[in-house]
């Protein structure tokens, strides 16, 4: 399946594996994309619902992951966060789309011509 050489090309290009600081989220990555794997299977199998919950999982395991290599001391937090529930939160789930992508919605913004959609001016009557 092309899928599966698009993801290990990849995988590939986060070498090297031996480096410590990689191998956790490399994993992280292979997990994202078994869950997309299952999720095309189910969407193929009709129950939506829950393909669109586990590609959600997905998603949020790849930006993890993704997160995990910029700052290596983020490993420990996951791995951990049991232990340490808001500080998990607080890295991982509070405003995350700002926390994950910070440094690459600017450069996404000009790459693509993306203008976020202007707000509706309120009138009152």
């Amino acid at each position: 399946m092309m899928l599966d050489q698009i993801w290990m090309t990849e995988f590939r290009s986060l070498t090297p594996a031996t480096d410590p600081n990689t191998i956790f989220p490399i994993t992280v990555y292979m997990h994202a994309h078994l869950k997309v794997r299952v999720a095309i299977e189910l969407a193929f199998a009709g129950t939506l619902p829950q393909a669109r919950s586990i590609m959600r999982d997905a998603i949020e395991y790849a930006a993890h992951a993704h997160h995990m290599l910029k700052d290596p001391a983020l490993q420990e937090l996951w791995l951990n966060k049991l232990d340490d529930q808001a500080a998990w939160d607080k890295e991982f789930c509070f405003m995350m789309e700002e926390m994950l992508f910070k440094d690459y919605r600017h450069s996404i913004a000009v790459r693509y011509n993306i203008i976020p959609p202007a707000r509706p001016s309120v009138v009152h009557l």
